[in-house]
């Protein structure tokens, strides 16, 4: 081969490589903004949900701003699995909310 080919070849391997990297880069950037659309789509279904829930039972003015307290349940586990290794489980709760609605 003459000398020049080969150069020309590197060039082009080296080329090939850039190529690869920028395509990964790109797919990177594409699924990031997929999955950022996606969030966006889930938050928005979720603020039309509390939405739905305040129109239908109302809200209530309230004269200080003190934070709404939300009541939980808490539970700890301690197990001991193999050669005496203490794991602790914890566990939060949050009650979920039921709508019970009768018609006659």
């Amino acid at each position: 081969m003459k000398v020049r080919t080969k150069r020309k070849n590197i060039k082009y391997k080296r080329l090939e490589k850039e190529n690869i990297k920028y395509k990964e880069i790109i797919e990177t950037l594409q699924s990031k903004i997929r999955y950022d659309d996606y969030l966006k789509q889930e938050n928005k279904k979720l603020i039309e949900w509390i939405q739905k829930i305040l129109e239908e039972f109302g809200t209530l003015d309230v004269k200080n701003r003190e934070r709404v307290k939300i009541p939980i349940m808490k539970y700890k586990y301690n197990h001991y699995g193999d050669n005496n290794f203490k794991m602790t489980t914890r566990t939060i709760i949050i009650p979920e909310i039921v709508i019970s609605q009768s018609e006659y």
